[in-house]
């Protein structure tokens, strides 16, 4: 395959060695790392020799209005350090981190996109081709990076969102449940510039005292105010971390009881 091919599909670090038409149409591109080397992760030792080169699916940004389905052709190295435990690894990118199946550039354009546009998460996942959860995943990574820190303000407003369903993981040999809930954290101060402030993995007391915990002290002793919906976690933690602070319910939920696709009426009384 010429180098005019590697240069037009322009993915650091990879030249091209196919194109080909898929099955069901579209085009379906094999790639492989230009490097012919790494280093062990575990003893640093630099080696060459190869063991096998597995191909894996990834998802990248798309060439034009033809499908592409992109196939990287990897290198695991055998380790040359004869004490090192371990025997063999593979060698990683920028562009593809371990065990990614997606891109970096496709990541950073998903998240650019999200920001700078204020699209939901689901509608810019059916645009590139990706789940609502991955999709929420990268802005949750992205707002790691992206989000400053938080200004003083007197009121916060902290809720849940579920990102996915709940999935069951094989961890060694125990199934563990994969929690598909986030946090957010948002600047309800009507004199503030508002919007989101803080993401946190989960929807428990702890959560929230971690997130905080990561502030300032000046940021938690100006806060009065914290509004949230009826949740016990968050109370706990709340009164944990803020203990000087008024918790009231948000304005949401009170009208959103009982309304159909809402939260579930409160129990009535038998008679």
């Amino acid at each position: 395959m010429s180098d005019r091919t590697s240069l037009l599909f322009a993915l650091p670090g990879f030249r091209v060695l196919d194109v080909s038409v898929g099955p069901v149409g579209g085009r379906q591109v094999l790639a492989e790392s230009v490097e012919t080397e790494g280093g062990c992760p575990s003893c640093g030792v630099v080696s060459s020799l190869v063991k096998d080169r597995p191909v894996c699916r990834v998802k990248d940004l798309q060439h034009g209005v033809v499908a592409l389905r992109v196939s990287v052709r990897k290198r695991r190295f055998v380790c040359a350090e004869q004490l090192c435990a371990r025997r063999s690894f593979t060698r990683v990118c920028d562009q593809l981190p371990a065990r990614a199946r997606l891109t970096a550039r496709l990541r950073t354009k998903v998240a650019a996109v999200v920001v700078t546009t204020n699209r939901a998460v689901s509608e810019v996942g059916a645009e590139y081709d990706l789940a609502r959860a991955t999709v929420h995943r990268i802005l949750v990574a992205a707002a790691v990076v992206l989000l400053a820190p938080p200004e003083l303000t007197t009121t916060i407003g902290i809720g849940e969102t579920r990102t996915r369903r709940v999935r069951w993981v094989l961890v060694d040999t125990v199934w563990r449940r994969s929690d598909p809930w986030m946090t957010s954290i948002v600047d309800q101060d009507p004199a503030g510039p508002g919007g989101v402030i803080g993401l946190a993995p989960g929807r428990t007391g702890a959560c929230v005292v971690a997130w905080l915990a990561l502030q300032s002290k000046e940021f938690r002793d100006d806060i009065a105010v914290v509004a949230i919906d009826p949740s016990a976690p968050y109370t706990a933690g709340i009164r944990r971390a803020l203990p000087n602070a008024v918790i009231v319910l948000d304005h949401f939920h009170p009208g959103a009881l009982g309304q159909p696709g809402g939260h579930r009426s409160p129990p009535t009384s038998r008679s």
